[in-house]
This record gives structure tokens, C-alpha cells and sequence, in this order.
């Protein structure tokens, strides 16, 4: 009997603290992979909201539609070819007070994408879209976020990115405490970008010091082989030919191209750069 009240006692005693104990809270400066069903507390008030994520394929329109609920909160919308996968972040408390939201898209041709919703205080916007999946993401800083995307430019590649928030100021016009939420999403662009194609060039190829200065740096004999080093991923490759040519100062040189880097002008001609190049990369 006596073992039977202690029972009673630890239960009585355990019951409170079982009933105020803190939902699960989403952890802050990850992206968590969440799923329809879950029960969270997303924005660390210490009250948990209902996750629903659901999508629908709709084979007539040649899309993917999905419903995304938050709590109270319902959002609709569409993509190109969605993955059925929902992530969300909290930004470190210095950066904003929302949290975020990716729904993934595999895109028309694996153009990764991924949608990216704010949530705070009971409402949902969008900020915009990123070229990369939410488990490709990394929180880097404040406000950035690292992650792979693929390349612009001359065939099918992919390089690192970065991306900083948009973040509003935190106040009204009557400078009343608003909290400081995320409005936008934008890459932050680097000056040069490792790319790394060993080709053969299919003819004499002269190349200039830099960018900005046209003298020659050194030519690629057609028929040998170099390397495709670098680009800004906007006009410029940065090639050095395997083969040291000690005749130039340079080891290698710069590139103009154009029409998305389809094309170069040669010796005043302009080539397509798949005749210019062997080796390169075509994957759609």
C-alpha cells in the first residue's frame, strides 16, 4: 500500500510538469526538412503550430499545385515540377523575428528552385525564389545563406552561391516597433567563379591579359588542350592551355563570349563556342 500512494505521489507531481513542458521548437540557423502533420512551434513563442504541406499534380496544366498551412494560415500555389518536400529556417535572432519557408521545385529541365515564404505573427508572404534546393542551403552569417546553383553560362555546370535578406528596418512611418521581417531574397554575385572543363581547342585561340585590358596574354595552339578555369558567369572565361608557352608572359588569358557564352568572336569571326571547344558539357 505504501508503494502504491509513492505512485501516486510521483504521478501527481510529474502531471504538472508534463502538462506546461515546452512544445518542440524548430532549431534556429538550420533548415529542418518539416512534413504535413507536424507539430511545431516555428517561431519560438512557445506555442506549437500545425504544419500542413500537401501537393497535387495537375497533368491538364502540366504543373504542380500545393497547399501550405501554417496554424491558421492557408497559402496556395503552383510550380513547375514541385518535389513534395517543405523546409523551413529561423534566422539567428540578430537577423529577423520571421521564419522562412522553401517549397522545393525540380523546375523544366532540373533548373533547381525553391520558393521562399516569410512567416510572423500569424501572417505569410512571399520573399521571393532562390536557384537552389533548401538541403543545398547552409546559413553562412546574419543575413546570408550558402548554397550551390547552377551556372549561367557556355553549358551545363553548376558553382557556388551566396544569398543575403532583405530584412525591413523594424519600424513604422511613426517609428512604431514593427519587428523586422524578411521581405526579399537575392544572390550575391562574385567576381570570378571556379569552373574546371578541360577541353581541346579546335583552333588558334588568342587570349587577353584581363578583362579590362585587351593586350594579348597568350594563344592556345588549335588541336592542344587547356583548361577553362574561371568565369563571372556573365561574359568572361578565364583559360589556360595545359601546355606552358614560355614565348608569352602569361600563362593564360581571358575570353569575352557572348549570347549566354554560346558565342565568341575568334581572329574577328564569330564561332560557336561547342566548335571552338571539345569537351564541354551538354546536358540538356
Amino acid at each position: 500500500m505504501r508503494k502504491y500512494f509513492s505512485l501516486l505521489l510521483a504521478l501527481a507531481l510529474l502531471c504538472p510538469a508534463m502538462a506546461f513542458a515546452e512544445p518542440a521548437a524548430l532549431e534556429e540557423g538550420v533548415l529542418t526538412e518539416l512534413f504535413d502533420g507536424d507539430v511545431i512551434d516555428i517561431d519560438g513563442d512557445g506555442v506549437a503550430e500545425t504544419i500542413g504541406f500537401t501537393t497535387v499534380e495537375n497533368e491538364s496544366e502540366g504543373n504542380t499545385s500545393f497547399r501550405l498551412t501554417i496554424g491558421k494560415v492557408q497559402l496556395d500555389g503552383e510550380g513547375d515540377w514541385l518535389t513534395g518536400r517543405l523546409h523551413a529556417l529561423r534566422m539567428p535572432e540578430s537577423a529577423s523575428d520571421d521564419t522562412l519557408f522553401f517549397v522545393s521545385d525540380y523546375g523544366m529541365s532540373d533548373d533547381d528552385l525553391s520558393y521562399v515564404f516569410s512567416y510572423y505573427q500569424g501572417q505569410i508572404a512571399s520573399a521571393g525564389a532562390v536557384g537552389t534546393m533548401p538541403w543545398d542551403l547552409a546559413v553562412t552569417g546574419p543575413k546570408t545563406l550558402s548554397g550551390q546553383v547552377r551556372g549561367r553560362i557556355l553549358c551545363t555546370w553548376w558553382r557556388p552561391c551566396e544569398y543575403v535578406l532583405g530584412v525591413t528596418s523594424g519600424t513604422d512611418e511613426e517609428y512604431n516597433w514593427v519587428g523586422r521581417r524578411v521581405l526579399s531574397i537575392a544572390e550575391v554575385p562574385k567576381s570570378e567563379y571556379a569552373m574546371g572543363f578541360h577541353v581541346t581547342v579546335t583552333r588558334d585561340l588568342p587570349l587577353q591579359v584581363s578583362r579590362t585590358n585587351p593586350s594579348l596574354a597568350c594563344v592556345v595552339p588549335a588541336g592542344s588542350s587547356a583548361i577553362i578555369a574561371a568565369t563571372d558567369d556573365i561574359e568572361w572565361l578565364y583559360i589556360q592551355p595545359t601546355a606552358r608557352n614560355w614565348e608569352y608572359d602569361f600563362a593564360g588569358g581571358w575570353l569575352r563570349v557572348a549570347d549566354y557564352g554560346y558565342k565568341a568572336s575568334v581572329g574577328g569571326e564569330t564561332i560557336q563556342t561547342a566548335e571552338l571547344f571539345t569537351g564541354l558539357l551538354y546536358a540538356d
